[in-house]
């Protein structure tokens, strides 16, 4: 599946094999993106905040996410690009207030498994596109709005205002890009 955006184009994939390992996951992403591609090899290397990129491509701005069976990889030749991708998990109830401020607390239901799921996307997604600069998601990036039948959200950073956008790309399968 594809998307495209104002900033470039998303490839989502669902993999056969929700359990595997993170050799084979790194492959996988690399053979998708050889195919979208249409180059020989790939070589994906990271940054010390974990941002990946593309050695012999290094103009390319990428951003990349997997869960449970999906992986999602983000790509643009102008913009930064932040992606983050959530299967459906009972356990965020569990660790709400290690990814929830106080404020979202009084905007949002945070017994709602897909507003927590949705907070979540967008903090990842915002986390990687402003490259790792967060030490603290739960404070350093609050959500301000979540806007389901336009599917954006908007947030605030310590760097000023940003929006997400968000579909369900399959049951219970949640896909968050700024």
């Amino acid at each position: 599946m594809e998307i495209e955006t104002s900033k470039g184009v998303i490839f989502i994939e669902k993999l056969e094999d929700e359990n595997l390992e993170k050799k084979v996951v790194s492959q996988k992403i690399n053979t998708l993106l050889k195919n979208k591609l249409q180059i020989g090899e790939i070589d994906i290397q990271h940054l010390e905040t974990g941002q990946p990129f593309i050695k012999n491509i290094p103009q390319l701005n990428i951003s990349i996410s997997h869960s449970s069976q999906w992986i999602s990889v983000y790509i643009s030749e102008d913009y930064a690009v932040g992606i983050d991708v959530e299967v459906r998990n009972e356990k965020l109830k569990i660790i709400v207030n290690q990814f929830i401020n106080n404020r979202e607390k009084l905007l949002f239901d945070t017994n709602n498994l897909e507003i927590l799921h949705l907070i979540w996307g967008a903090k990842e997604a915002i986390y990687k596109y402003f490259a790792g600069e967060f030490t603290a998601l739960e404070n350093q990036v609050s959500i301000e709005k979540i806007d389901l039948e336009n599917h954006k959200i908007n947030a605030k950073t310590v760097y000023g205002e940003c929006e997400c956008t968000f579909e369900q790309i399959d049951f219970g399968v949640y896909l968050v890009w700024v």
